[in-house]
């Protein structure tokens, strides 16, 4: 699942900051949460990047996702989100709106995992 900010730009993967004295499992449950609704279980690390943006040091921590969601799911997005899509893995190659880091990574795994989430930590 990718979401679009209301402000637009690119459908990215959910996530956020990890707040200082906060384990990175449950932000990332947290920040999902909030953003989505969505409670989630979390499994092994599939990518680990680091980047400077904007003046900020990113490191993100792309997560193997479990037992996310019952058959009768209802997302609730965050009021700073506007849409969300499911992709599977030839949508999320043919969908220009899709944030092309998001596509190269992708292109990385491509072992049917479900979904990704990344987190900014702090620091």
């Amino acid at each position: 699942m990718l979401r679009r900010n209301k402000a637009g730009g690119w459908f990215t993967l959910p996530g956020g900051t990890v707040h200082e004295g906060e384990a990175v499992n449950q932000a990332l449950k947290r920040e999902i949460f909030e953003e989505t609704g969505l409670r989630i279980k979390i499994g092994r690390p599939l990518w680990i990047w680091q980047s400077d943006h904007i003046g900020q040091k990113l490191v993100g921590i792309v997560f193997e996702t479990k037992e996310i969601f019952p058959n009768n799911i209802k997302i609730k997005l965050s009021p700073e989100h506007n849409k969300y899509s499911w992709y599977s893995t030839e949508k999320l190659f043919r969908d220009e709106a899709v944030d092309p880091y998001i596509k190269r990574e992708a292109l990385n795994l491509l072992s049917g995992y479900s979904t990704a989430f990344w987190m900014k930590l702090q620091g």
